[in-house]
């Protein structure tokens, strides 16, 4: 079954100009000129996302070591530390420090931002282009 282009849509659409919120593409510079450069560079991401991983987990033990809670406690905060502060902000700590600032700073945005960030503050993030 195929839609004419007379029919109504149900919810109302927008175009990624118009919405403040939608992601402009990449800037022609971070297109790959041929395939090695391409899995060079998601290898090279890979790579931070693995440091990020273990360092992040390694810091939220560091932080939680001198704590008197244990058990299962410990292992929910533990969670909870790791998931929402500690690893995005080590993932765009590492991705920038290591030249990927604009690839992690989406995968920030798009992590957090969609539930964890105010409208105002989503709007500048994108605005700002630092994803």
């Amino acid at each position: 079954m195929t839609r004419s282009s007379e029919s109504p849509l149900l919810l109302p659409t927008t175009t990624p100009l118009q919405d403040p919120l939608t992601l402009a593409p990449l800037p022609p510079s971070y297109t790959h000129d041929g395939p090695f450069k391409y899995y060079s560079v998601w290898i090279w991401r890979f790579v931070i996302f693995s440091l990020t991983g273990s360092s992040s987990l390694r810091l939220c033990n560091v932080m939680l070591q001198h704590t008197a809670i244990s058990g299962l406690a410990y292992v929910l905060l533990v969670t909870v530390l790791e998931l929402v502060c500690v690893y995005p902000l080590t993932l765009f700590i590492f991705g920038t420090l290591l030249g990927q600032r604009r690839f992690f700073g989406r995968v920030l945005y798009k992590g957090w931002g969609a539930w964890l960030l105010p409208l105002s503050l989503k709007k500048k993030w994108v605005q700002s282009g630092w994803c």
